[in-house]
């Protein structure tokens, strides 16, 4: 839309860019079609938010039973919080790279109400185990399946998807 010279569409469009794969480079763009609209920075982040809104869905509902046994859970019981899902396995590189910067965030934000929830597609739980006693990992794992995998449309690992509190999947990484 840029290139038509229609400025509010090329907005429009950012903000939409922005809201799917959030992005430095989209932030930056985001910003200069905002000043090109003349948009304010908190219009700016009112449109991302719109367009989340917009293709957001509903969480499925899933039981989860915990990496080495203990008590089970819901994803329902994450109501009210803002959730990262994490879908890993333990032989998987990235997904053991990022860990550490799960586990920064859920130390950071867990008092706003943030969970970190990991689900390990593979159910090793020996393997899952030692490596999150290794990193120190606090957050809450939890065994999965291709089944659960599937319910949340991930092919690949690490896949991270926030969930807001209102049970709503806003956002989807992989990789």
């Amino acid at each position: 839309y840029a290139a038509t010279g229609d400025r509010t569409k090329a907005f429009e469009a950012a903000a939409r860019a922005s809201a799917v794969a959030p992005t430095v480079a989209r932030s930056r763009a985001l910003a200069e079609a905002a000043r090109l609209a003349k948009r304010t920075d908190a219009e700016a982040t009112a449109a991302v938010w719109a367009a989340r809104d917009v293709r957001a869905t509903s969480a499925p509902a899933l039981a989860l039973a915990p990496t080495g046994g203990g008590e089970a859970g819901a994803l329902a019981d994450y109501r009210g919080k803002a959730v990262l899902l994490n879908f890993w396995f333990p032989a998987c590189a990235p997904c053991r790279a990022e860990f550490p910067e799960l586990e920064r965030l859920y130390g950071e934000y867990k008092a706003r109400g943030l969970e970190v929830v990991a689900i390990d597609v593979t159910s090793e739980d020996e393997a899952a185990l030692a490596f999150l006693k290794e990193r120190g990992i606090t957050f809450r794992s939890f065994r999965g399946d291709a089944t659960t995998a599937e319910a949340f449309g991930v092919e690949a690992t690490p896949t991270t998807i926030v969930i807001d509190r209102d049970g709503r999947v806003l956002f989807r990484h992989v990789g």
